[in-house]
């Protein structure tokens, strides 16, 4: 949400900005981790905490949004087809129009 209000109307420059925010704030956050549990448990508990179970964490919870992500688009279709047959049909006789324009286009430049 961050990076695309301060990429604004530039959508070319959003990925480039949650790459930036991501490798400045994970590392960040990991070494936090790390000085967080080596005070608390000391140096082996903190190293093992930065280098080990912080970006792991990270990757779990990466996995988890993107899965997250997966299962609520296929969660809404199926909202869609059993609740508004309507407008899933009306939508996917849309999806085919655009498809043959786009296919006629083709066939135009080809």
């Amino acid at each position: 949400m961050v990076a695309a209000r301060v990429a604004g109307q530039y959508e070319d420059m959003l990925a480039t900005g949650k790459l930036l925010a991501a490798m400045t704030f994970f590392p960040l956050t990991w070494l936090l981790v790390g000085l967080g549990a080596g005070y608390a448990w000391g140096l082996q508990a903190g190293l093992v905490a930065g280098l080990l179970f912080a970006p792991t964490a990270g990757w779990a919870a990466l996995y988890f949004w993107e899965r997250f992500a997966t299962v609520r688009a296929a969660a809404h279709g199926l909202g869609l087809f059993l609740v508004r047959r309507n407008l899933l049909a009306h939508l996917s006789d849309e999806r085919r129009a655009i498809r043959a324009e786009i296919l006629a286009l083709a066939d135009i430049v080809a």
